[in-house]
């Protein structure tokens, strides 16, 4: 091999970033594609510098997370080789109310069962917990509320996804989870009022990525009332 060997055991390829902190960043696209450019050109400085060290040929970059990695239009010229941003797939609320997707681009949701429903104080328990959801949050960029997931309804004929507003998942147990409703519904046709026991609610989860690895399969709608079944590893 012509990469830099430690006992033969290990041979270096490339370097690898991951810029978790963009998560945090404030400020929309603007602020996230400048993040994305740095990112980018230090990894480059890096390579240089190792290739240079170790007396290496071409090293791989690899980059990777989906608010950055979204933010730009081309990679060409980023000196990055391999994109490794693995939340485009599904997106989640995470993601949208940073403004990176939009409410079209989502395509997981988690269907819970109602297990109990309290009137006066406009909650319903369901039988979707931690372990469904992770504890993952999102934070409402208007209010800052913080909560584990986003109450929708589904279009009939696959047509996307409406929001129920005021209707988040902020709470969780191992197995239940606590869905709050707002007093002023608006927009909304009383979804809660028409809530029962077994009915089962549809939820945008926070975090996408720990969500779908609680689960060893997924249901794939091409419409709401065609399903196909598929493994975790088709994915």
């Amino acid at each position: 091999s012509t990469q830099s060997t430690w006992g033969g055991l290990v041979a270096l390829r490339g370097l690898y970033a991951h810029a978790g902190h963009s998560y945090g960043i404030t400020g929309g696209k603007d602020a996230l594609s400048e993040l994305f450019k740095q990112c980018s050109g230090r990894m480059h400085t890096l390579r240089c510098a190792v290739q240079s060290l170790l007396g290496l040929p071409q090293l791989l970059v690899g980059y990777g997370d989906t608010p950055s990695c979204m933010s730009v239009d081309s990679f060409e010229g980023s000196h990055i080789d391999v994109i490794t941003a693995g939340n485009f797939l599904f997106f989640d609320m995470q993601q949208l109310s940073k403004g990176v997707c939009c409410l079209s681009d989502i395509a997981v949701i988690v269907r819970c069962p109602v297990v109990s429903r309290n009137v006066l104080r406009r909650q319903v328990v369901i039988h979707g917990g931690a372990v469904h959801f992770s504890k993952d949050t999102a934070t409402d960029p208007s209010s800052g509320e913080v909560y584990h997931g986003q109450v929708v309804v589904e279009r009939d004929e696959g047509d996307g996804l409406v929001l129920i507003p005021g209707a988040r998942l902020v709470a969780l147990t191992q197995e239940h989870g606590v869905v709050r409703f707002a007093l002023d519904e608006s927009g909304s046709d009383g979804y809660f009022e028409t809530l029962r026991l077994g009915d089962r609610i549809s939820i945008i989860p926070a975090h996408s990525c720990l969500t779908v690895a609680c689960f060893k399969e997924f249901r794939v709608l091409s419409d709401v009332s065609c399903e196909e079944q598929i493994g975790r590893t088709a994915v």
